[in-house]
């Protein structure tokens, strides 16, 4: 107030070109302070060799495993999930596995495509629909393919599995993942646990998965939770090739973007955060599931 009351009543004693100047300086500091949290936060996440912390790195084995063990309808990869606690949620088209990861994850896993036309049929309808049923004014969009998927016939029950783990394990973190549009389903759960008065604030663990949502969605993301990991095989003469689906935008992209080599899991390259990376040639086989480590 006593600076205010000198610029109205005085402002020979402080010139315009003062005030301008304390502005920038303070939007300086912001922009600086910004900077600083960020790398602090790159750092705790990443360890000295540039490599993932061994939570995340353990929490991405963890979702990798998930993600291929949900293609087959079994949880075989997984010798810490708790016996008992595993749900297999079939449909004619898609499928979706709950389990609890020692106490430690409430976890869903996600079932990319199979051979089905339905699925397919599923991926080709890019017609855009609202992600959330009960915000009439929202523009957080995604396809209505893959919103279908999501709203499959045991959607209720997936997360009533959630919220009864998070319930029964507080200290559980919640992770959703999948691979391909698997991966684009686990973003739009995100998406609806997030919006709504649930109290869940999922990590979300992507494996070869395209942008399936709209800019309009990111007040409902926690991106420094969210993790996209990109493969690269072998190509000709030492170089690399891609996997082309994450490069397919249906929408933008969130999170932490990685790139991966199916010979070393160790062998991380780090895009950043919110940040895409556009990498060629592609190479469809790099798309499998089961070349991730």
């Amino acid at each position: 107030m006593r600076l205010v009351n000198i610029i109205a009543r005085e402002p020979k004693r402080f010139p315009l070109h003062c005030f301008i100047t304390i502005i920038l300086l303070h939007l300086c500091s912001f922009i600086f302070l910004n900077i600083v949290c960020a790398t602090a936060y790159e750092e705790t996440m990443m360890n000295s060799e540039g490599k993932l912390n061994k939570p995340i790195t353990r929490m991405a084995k963890v979702s990798a495993q998930l993600s291929k063990d949900v293609y087959k309808g079994v949880v075989n990869g997984q010798r810490d999930i708790t016996e008992g606690q595993i749900r297999f949620y079939l449909d004619d088209v898609d499928a979706v596995v709950t389990a609890k990861y020692r106490n430690k994850f409430c976890m869903v896993g996600f079932r990319g495509t199979t051979k089905s036309v339905d699925d397919w049929m599923q991926n080709l309808d890019t017609r855009k629909q609202k992600v959330l049923r009960n915000k009439r004014n929202t523009k957080c969009l995604s396809t209505r393919g893959w919103v279908k998927a999501y709203r499959f016939t045991y959607e209720n029950n997936v997360l009533a599995d959630v919220i009864q783990c998070k319930k029964d394990c507080p200290a559980c973190e919640i992770v959703l993942t999948g691979h391909s549009q698997g991966g684009a389903l686990a973003t739009i759960a995100a998406v609806v646990y997030g919006a709504h008065d649930y109290h869940l604030d999922p990590y979300v663990f992507t494996f070869g998965a395209p942008g399936a949502l709209s800019a309009k969605c990111k007040k409902y993301i926690n991106s420094s939770k969210w993790f996209r990991f990109i493969l690269s095989i072998p190509g000709p003469f030492r170089s690399l090739s891609y996997d082309p689906t994450p490069f397919e935008l249906f929408g933008e992209l969130h999170g932490h973007e990685f790139y991966i080599s199916s010979e070393d899991s160790t062998g991380i390259a780090y895009t950043g955060i919110d940040k895409h990376v556009d990498n060629h040639p592609y190479n469809i086989d790099a798309h499998s599931m089961d070349k991730y480590q």
